[in-house]
């Protein structure tokens, strides 16, 4: 690239090196976001602090608030990139998380 937004059209080298006996491999995506993805750090900060505030405040049950909260992000994820399939989406889910708490609740 020449300069920011400026595209010569070139090839890009990167040399990974390790220590392991063993081969790696990598897989790199150039992605095309839309031009509100530029501003997906405050869009992302301005809806946990909303949802945080509204779990916290107990105005509406935090069941609820969690799930609109994750609708809206899967909605701003749809806007800046693209709808994410469901195998994706899946995979965001922290299944170790989940059980820990499960299992917290049952003790308790």
């Amino acid at each position: 690239r020449d300069d920011i937004g400026g595209d010569t059209g070139g090839n890009v080298f990167i040399q990974l090196t390790t220590d392991s006996e063993e081969v790696l491999g990598a897989l790199l995506e150039v992605v095309q976001m839309g031009a509100f993805a530029a501003e997906r750090i405050p869009v992302a900060a301005t809806l946990f602090v909303v949802t945080f505030a509204l779990i916290v405040s107990e105005v509406v049950h935090r069941c609820y608030v969690t799930f609109a909260g994750s609708l809206v992000a899967l909605f701003f994820l749809s806007i800046m990139h693209e709808a994410p399939h469901m195998h994706v989406v899946i995979g965001m889910i922290d299944f170790g998380t989940l059980m820990l708490l499960f299992s917290m609740m049952i003790v308790v």
